[in-house]
């Protein structure tokens, strides 16, 4: 191999190693994102981040507390709610195209339900399902 050929092997090597490396990179910083954004609906992600951005006093922290509780639980019992709502409205919307679908749009349909359904009880459970790669 001449020089030019090992300069251009070890410079698409090095650019292939960059992607992968930033791929990666990239991906823990939006699952870390997403993993904030989530946490602000538990009550102590809620708190946590509150008390971050106000930085309070010993004094003011123990009078924050029951407040910052209060809206914690609010907040979780809203999102709970419109998840509620959401998954009426998806039913509703499943029972008005079903009629429209043939029956192999349908099991199509049913089965990405359920493979969401494990997903959603795996991740509650902290478990990281594997994907079903098949068509």
């Amino acid at each position: 191999m001449n020089t030019k050929t090992k300069y251009i092997l070890s410079l698409l090597t090095i650019l292939l190693l960059g992607f992968f490396i930033g791929f990666l990179v990239n991906g823990r910083i939006t699952k870390a994102r997403i993993s904030r954004m989530q946490n602000f609906y538990t009550e102590p992600g809620f708190n946590h981040a509150l008390m971050r951005i106000i930085r309070p006093t010993p004094e003011q922290r123990k009078k924050l507390v029951p407040v910052l509780r209060k809206y914690a639980r609010e907040n979780r019992a809203r999102l709970m709610e419109f998840r509620k709502k959401q998954r009426m409205s998806f039913d509703s919307l499943e029972n008005e195209i079903k009629p429209i679908l043939t029956d192999k749009q349908i099991k199509r349909l049913e089965k990405a339900k359920r493979r969401r359904s494990v997903w959603i009880k795996n991740k509650q459970h902290g478990h990281r399902p594997v994907p079903d790669m098949k068509p």
